[in-house]
């Protein structure tokens, strides 16, 4: 390209950066400036030999040994192991100002003011559960801000829906925590078995985080099947982005024991947390903590089948509980929900195919319920 036409060579016009500055300094100094921010804010850059003589803080901690304030925090679970009771019995001593008070009478907890966004129940049932939870706690108020937006039937998925509805928690005042139940409420279009589509669930509540500077905890559930022959961080349904992503990953797993679930964590921050054994009080309506029971014994369909009676567990025993739901699924599917190998899902699969358990539909395998 000619030189004397104005270009620079490139087919830019001399002075093409010095203008496109003078933009950017226009726009970013505009009443709009928030929808530009500075560059220095866009990212955090530091020099590492500066950043390691700093006295770094991680921030107040809100559960002892677990939970740090703009930390993220997963409470996941089985269907029925009353996860959204255990969240909202951890909001009400979170906000209830007592520092006597702990959580699940085990954890000490920094008062809090809390919002809990309801996306699941009824707000006059919520507000049942409310009352259950503090006369089950012992108190008639909390002391700190405990606020519920209750957001059953609203659609928060889309990007823009959800930046404006950031915005609007962020006027709402100062948090220290935000509980979403549950999670997949918010989850739209999004796959919540691709690495992808969870990627971009986590990058919505990044930004919640960094907005409102508060730790932010969610309700999930575990996939279908026997959770006991999954690792504990393969336990949730869908990617396993779910586990790797957060701070804290705390499951609540079926004990042997009738009405009792074991509570696994992970935590990044923090000393690993010992297993331990809760169970659900259908009077007080809360969890209560069973230090009587070893956390090891989980409930096993296996077992179950067998009247408790010691058995040997094989890979396609565990390949044939997932799929005993009923529901259709791929090879990798199947290999993400039972964390086996490819190759021994295959083995098995074949020989529960020879067994006539298993029925193939072109890529997908089941077992048919029974009527």
């Amino acid at each position: 390209m000619s030189k004397g036409n104005g270009s620079n060579g490139h087919g830019k016009p001399p002075g093409f950066k010095e203008a496109k500055e003078k933009v950017y300094e226009v726009l970013r100094n505009s009443p709009k400036e928030s929808k530009i921010p500075p560059r220095h804010e866009v990212f955090s850059c530091d020099d590492i030999n500066e950043l390691v003589k700093e006295d770094i803080d991680l921030g107040p901690e809100l559960i002892a040994g677990m939970l740090y304030k703009g930390a993220k925090m997963m409470i996941a679970g089985s269907a029925k192991t009353f996860k959204s009771w255990f969240a909202l019995g951890l909001a009400t001593v979170l906000s209830s100002g007592d520092n006597t008070k702990k959580w699940l009478n085990k954890y000490k907890v920094t008062p809090c003011n809390v919002l809990y966004l309801n996306l699941e129940i009824r707000r006059n049932a919520f507000g049942i559960r409310c009352k259950r939870v503090y006369k089950a706690i012992g108190l008639t108020q909390v002391k700190q801000r405990f606020v519920t937006l209750n957001l059953r039937g609203k659609d928060l998925s889309s990007g823009d829906n959800w930046r404006r509805f950031v915005d609007y928690v962020e006027g709402l005042g100062e948090w220290d925590v935000v509980i979403v139940d549950p999670i997949y409420k918010i989850s739209g279009d999004r796959d919540e078995v691709t690495a992808v589509g969870v990627g971009l669930i986590c990058r919505d509540l990044d930004l919640l985080a960094e907005q409102t500077g508060a730790a932010i905890i969610y309700v999930h559930h575990y996939a279908k099947g026997d959770a006991s022959l999954k690792s504990f961080m393969d336990r949730s349904s869908g990617s396993g982005v779910w586990g790797r992503d957060v701070d804290v990953s705390m499951g609540l797993t079926r004990h042997k024991e009738n009405g009792c679930y074991t509570v696994e964590c992970e935590v990044r921050d923090f000393s690993p947390i010992d297993k331990f054994v809760v169970e659900w009080d259908r009077d007080m309506l809360t969890h209560v903590v069973r230090n009587d029971l070893d956390p090891e014994e989980l409930w096993n369909a296996v077992s179950a089948r067998t009247n408790g009676k010691a058995v040997k567990v094989t890979l396609a025993d565990k390949v044939e509980d997932l799929l005993r739901d009923g529901v259709k699924r791929t090879v990798s599917q199947i290999i993400e929900q039972t964390g086996l190998l490819k190759l021994a899902v295959i083995r098995s699969l074949s020989k529960l195919k020879e067994d006539k358990i298993v029925k193939q539909q072109g890529r997908l395998y089941f077992i048919k319920p029974k009527l």
